[in-house]
Formats: C-alpha cells, structure tokens, sequence
C-alpha cells in the first residue's frame, strides 16, 4: 500500500492495542508509504481551560473562545452559558473516546513501531484535531520534522 488513513480511529483503541496498529500499518506500507492520523488533540484542553473564555480586553486567543461557542451551539444548545469546562466534559464524555492522544505520545508509538518520518498536517483553523503523517523508513532518509499548521516540511 502506498497511503493508509486513518481519521477518528485512533481515540476508540486501548492505548495497548496502539502499538500493534501501528506496527500493522508499517508492515502494509511499502517504503516511503505514507500513514496518515486524524485525531483529536489532548493538547487543545489545557488550551481551551484557560483561554476558552476569551479575553476581555479583546486581545486574540487562538480561536479557542470561538471553539468553545461553536462547540456548545451545535452540542449542548440548551446551556445558559458558554463556558469552557463545558465543552470539555461533553467533549471527552459523549463521542465515547478510549484515548485521546497528545502529539509527543503518538509520535513515540509511531517511531516504537518503526515510523522514523513526521509531518505536521493540521489545517490552522482546526483547534479540535491534529494531523500526522508518518513515512516508513527509507534507507536513505532519517529525519524528524514537525512543521507548522499548514505547511509540510522536507
């Protein structure tokens, strides 16, 4: 196989059946294969805890107080406020999610299991997801490159 993707898989497996979805995928590939991951960002709680309310002297925050009104419109439109917290609980409650993976720990089983190429492919404008594109081996390659929303790296 050259591409493998995978979008909103990742967050329904047990953090040990991680490793050998991983290897599988690497195995399937053929050199210089691409895998690529869609899944939400653990990175994006922290992000949206303190700054999803916005900043009330009008300074920008990354989108994530836009996020949060979006989030609790189209989810939990009953509310009375838009808080934070809020969407976070309905977010890691309801989808059913077994893990939600940070960047630094899927790259390590990514690597684990023989990937050793990386390459950030978010959209900026998506706070919610991140984007991963591992490359099986090849011999002459051996580079770890994350780059920023937007842009692929070489």
């Amino acid at each position: 196989m050259e591409e493998i993707e995978m979008s909103g898989v990742w967050e329904f497996l047990a953090p040990a059946a991680t490793l050998e979805v991983a290897k599988e995928c690497w195995r399937a590939l053929k050199p210089g294969g691409m895998l690529r991951i869609i899944t939400p960002d653990l990175d994006l709680l922290p992000r949206l805890l303190e700054r999803g309310n916005g900043d009330p002297l009008g300074g920008g925050d990354g989108g994530e107080a836009e996020f949060v009104r979006d989030y609790l419109d189209r989810w939990m439109p009953e509310t009375p406020i838009y808080a934070p917290f809020l969407a976070v609980n309905h977010l890691m409650t309801s989808r059913g999610f077994t893990f939600v993976w940070d960047r630094g720990l899927l790259l390590e089983i990514l690597a684990e299991s023989g990937f050793d190429q990386f390459y950030s492919e978010t959209p900026c404008g998506d706070i919610e997801n991140m984007g991963i594109i591992a490359i099986k081996k090849l011999p002459e390659l051996s580079r770890f490159d994350l780059s920023p929303c937007g842009e692929t790296g070489r």
